[in-house]
């Protein structure tokens, strides 16, 4: 008897869930557009060597790659600091054609990115420099993106309890 009392509601359930609404719901009128639609025509993809001349790109020194300078803002929090500095990227273009392009964010704090660029493409799968343009760059502040000089941090750095097995050394 349970049995049926089940199969009862949810065929009642199921009736209810199959039936047409009893309330219409309105249809939002058509938009129409009075601009006109401009569809873009596909301009040609430029080869990546004349962009970097472009751009005015030059050899990197003692290397395969192929120099550009970029202004960026010093400060990139701060849209009211109208200082800037210049940042080297070097770009080895794809040897094939060109399927994107690969960063490598190498270096870091003291050291350049682009001195070990060739000798960090030279140890790549030979697919990757063939089908991708490869782009190494100098950090802010170093190598051929050098002039920033930040005498306070460096002191404080190199004046610093480094001792582990103190709380403030440990803490630093």
């Amino acid at each position: 008897m349970k049995n049926i009392s089940i199969a009862c509601v949810v065929i009642v359930f199921m009736a209810q869930a199959c039936a047409s609404p009893t309330t219409e719901h309105p249809v939002p009128p058509a938009v129409t557009s009075t601009v006109p639609v401009v569809v873009p025509t596909e301009t040609p993809v430029k080869d990546t060597a004349v962009r970097l001349a472009e751009l005015g790109g030059v050899p990197c020194p003692q290397s395969d790659f192929t120099c550009i300078t970029l202004t960026v803002p010093l400060d990139h929090f701060d849209a009211q600091d109208p200082r800037t500095m210049e940042v080297v990227f070097g770009v080895l273009p794809a040897s094939r054609e060109r399927k994107g392009m690969f960063v490598i964010a190498t270096g870091g704090p003291g050291t350049a990115g682009l001195k070990s660029a060739d000798d960090y493409t030279a140890a790549f799968d030979p697919s990757i420099s063939q089908d991708f343009d490869i782009v190494f760059f100098d950090q802010r502040g170093v190598g051929l993106s050098g002039g920033l000089q930040c005498a306070r941090a460096a002191a404080d750095f190199y004046t610093t309890d480094w001792d582990a097995k103190t709380v403030p050394g440990e803490a630093a």
